[in-house]
């Protein structure tokens, strides 16, 4: 399970498009808002994850691994 943060808003509906990863916003306490996908991917979906981040040109903010599934 990761939680993936991003720098602004991307749409719910990319939701697919991100490997089914939910989607949701919050401010940060300077009134920035992030995006955070969150659910269950293996290794090679993250790396795909990445990559979308990267060529769309967004800005990582973070990647935390929530759970390990062993």
């Amino acid at each position: 399970m990761y939680e993936i943060k991003i720098l602004g808003i991307l749409r719910r509906d990319w939701s697919e498009w991100f490997s089914g990863l939910s989607i949701s916003h919050s401010t940060d306490e300077s009134g920035i808002t992030i995006t955070t996908l969150s659910g269950k991917i293996d290794q090679s979906a993250l790396q795909g994850i990445l990559n979308r981040v990267f060529n769309l040109n967004l800005k990582l903010i973070s990647v935390t691994l929530i759970e390990l599934d062993m």
